[in-house]
């Protein structure tokens, strides 16, 4: 039985292994309008979310957060909305963002920075900030929403 189980032990991580697949590149945006964060880099975050049955890729960077149609054939490499931040800059090294329902919710690990919330129901015409406050954080460097229980969680 020993010698069973140790064959099953060493034979297992084989059967188990994930086959190789390779992703496939569907368009490149950049920006060199966007402010360069002290770490060189402006985009610190992607996230998707389905908004009004489409598909929409979200981009975080040091100014705002960039809407991208991803439902469309093609995509298109250009953003359908854009959602200025009330705070930007170079000081804004990190965001992270998640989406609960129809909004997009953003934090910052640097610089002066609040909890964001952005109504995403306007898209493609409109992106709406609906809140911006310190009261109850100020940093994060990452969210996760408990989406069953309605529970927005900050780390960092």
């Amino acid at each position: 039985m020993k010698k069973f189980l140790f064959l099953c032990l060493l034979i297992l991580p084989g059967l188990a292994k994930a086959q190789a697949s390779e992703a496939e590149l569907l368009g490149h945006w950049h920006d060199p309008s966007i402010t360069q964060a002290f770490f060189a880099n402006p985009y610190h975050d992607v996230w998707g979310a389905v908004v009004n049955d489409v598909e929409y890729g979200i981009i975080a960077s040091t100014d705002g957060f960039h809407f991208f149609d991803i439902s469309a054939t093609p995509i298109s490499a250009e953003p359908v909305a854009y959602a200025a931040s009330s705070l930007q800059g170079a000081g804004i090294g990190h965001r992270d963002i998640k989406t609960y329902g129809n909004y997009l919710y953003a934090v910052a690990d640097e610089g002066a920075s609040a909890l964001h919330v952005f109504d995403m129901s306007g898209l493609p015409d409109v992106v709406t900030e609906v809140y911006l406050s310190n009261e109850h954080m100020q940093r994060a460097h990452n969210i996760f929403i408990d989406e069953d229980n309605a529970r927005l969680y900050a780390f960092g």
